[in-house]
């Protein structure tokens, strides 16, 4: 089983949200992290991406403490420079995906969890759907 991995928000937003469909299979994914049998990360745009989704759903305190109890869990990658150039310059179309595959390649992470595989045809880190990372 891989080690080091990356949550891509929609999965998470799936988890917090119970998203119909999707909760199930997210949630045992976001517990593998949680119950430490893998390294989960999130990267820092992903709090941001986050917060802005969920800010109609929650009070801002209740927003702020969701948020700081995924980051218990879920360590922060940051995005930086080098990662934002590399995303600029590479074939990933959609640029928020490819700032998640530099920042997990930068990083070290060896697979990203995600359920938007096709986003990620182009990428240079391993992208997996929750179901097929449970699978594993």
């Amino acid at each position: 089983m891989t080690n080091k991995v990356l949550y891509d928000s929609d999965v998470l937003l799936d988890c917090i949200l119970k998203r119909e469909h999707h909760y199930i299979e997210s949630s045992k994914a976001l517990y593998k992290a949680v119950n430490h049998k893998v390294n989960g990360f999130i990267a820092s745009h992903s709090v941001l991406n986050i917060a802005y989704i969920l800010r109609k759903n929650y009070s801002n305190s209740e927003l702020r403490s969701l948020l700081k109890e995924l980051i218990s869990y879920l360590p922060v990658i940051s995005v930086d420079s080098r990662v934002i150039n590399k995303a600029l310059d590479s074939d990933i179309k959609d640029l928020e995906d490819a700032v998640i595959n530099y920042s997990a390649e930068l990083n070290g992470v060896s697979c990203i969890i995600t359920r938007n595989i096709d986003d990620y045809k182009n990428s240079t880190v391993l992208a997996v759907t929750p179901y097929e990372f449970n699978r594993q």
